[in-house]
């Protein structure tokens, strides 16, 4: 589904009752032929298949970038194929996912490693990659049997390439991950060229520190990074809110007066002037 959404997946995990993605939702130039070329991929996988035309250009183009249609992507189909085998219904998923905005590549790799090590902490594996219902796991096992492997340019990483930054993400994930989440855990130390990438002592116990004072899992804030970010993130939240509030009171008044004076304009009323635009006013004075 990321291959046809504009849709990076750089980090993910699979739990026995949730799961986490950490995305990278793109929103290229509109170009036909690749929003066409999406749509037909899409009805690959659709039990029931469109036709393309032209006319739903926009509207699929705003649905390949968009977060909530491909969360929505998920989580429907996953419930579909569990309902058909288990012969029930209803959602799988309980509840909205929860969504947060990254700040930089620093939190980025912080995000990561706190995802890789959700098995770790609920103790169904000793250490990310002996799990195979995570990016960490994945990534080991087509190691293992020489498939190619996708991972992100982020932080140290971005020094590799190929099988060798595969390797690192790996080591990183088992050694230091463990070591800042874990530290009562003694771990044998990283190969020799994987070392020089690894947290010190200090750094190790600054993100610990981090951890403790905002993880990525306190929803409280919307935003993850520095707190001057995290405050940014948040006050646009509440702008959104009341913007928002403000649509639907003005929608309830103007209900209102319409079914209190059926034939009279309700943004002509006395009583809604204030929202009026100002040549509007002026008018109605």
């Amino acid at each position: 589904m990321a291959a046809i959404y504009h849709v990076e997946i750089l980090a993910w995990v699979l739990m026995d009752n949730h799961f986490h993605l950490c995305l990278s939702v793109e929103k290229p130039d509109l170009c036909e032929s690749d929003i066409a070329a999406r749509f037909e991929a899409l009805q690959c996988v659709n039990a029931h298949q469109k036709t393309w035309y032209p006319w739903l250009l926009q509207k699929y183009y705003r649905r390949f970038c968009d977060l909530s249609w491909f969360m929505w992507e998920i989580k429907t189909r996953i419930a579909r194929v569990f309902n058909q085998r288990h012969k029930t219904s209803g959602f799988f998923w309980g509840g909205r996912f929860k969504s947060k905005i990254i700040e930089d590549d620093a939190a980025l790799l912080r995000v990561m490693t706190y995802i890789e090590q959700n098995p770790v902490r609920a103790g169904i594996a000793e250490k990310p990659s002996d799990y195979t219902w995570c990016s960490a796991g994945d990534t080991k096992n087509r190691l293992a049997e020489n498939q190619a492997t996708i991972i992100p340019a982020v932080g140290p990483f971005g020094q590799f390439s190929g099988e060798l930054r595969a390797r690192a993400y790996v080591t990183w994930m088992d050694h230091q991950a463990n070591l800042i989440l874990n530290p009562e855990q003694r771990w044998l130390q990283p190969p020799k060229s994987i070392e020089e990438i690894c947290l010190g002592p200090e750094e190790a116990v600054a993100w610990r520190e981090e951890f403790k004072r905002a993880g990525p899992s306190q929803w409280k804030n919307q935003g993850y990074g520095s707190q001057e970010f995290e405050m940014e993130i948040r006050e646009a939240e509440d702008e959104a809110v009341l913007k928002l509030a403000n649509q639907r009171y003005l929608a309830s008044r103007a209900r209102k007066a319409r079914l209190e004076s059926p034939t009279k304009d309700p943004f002509q009323s006395e009583e809604s002037w204030w929202y009026q635009q100002p040549e509007a006013k002026s008018k109605s004075q």
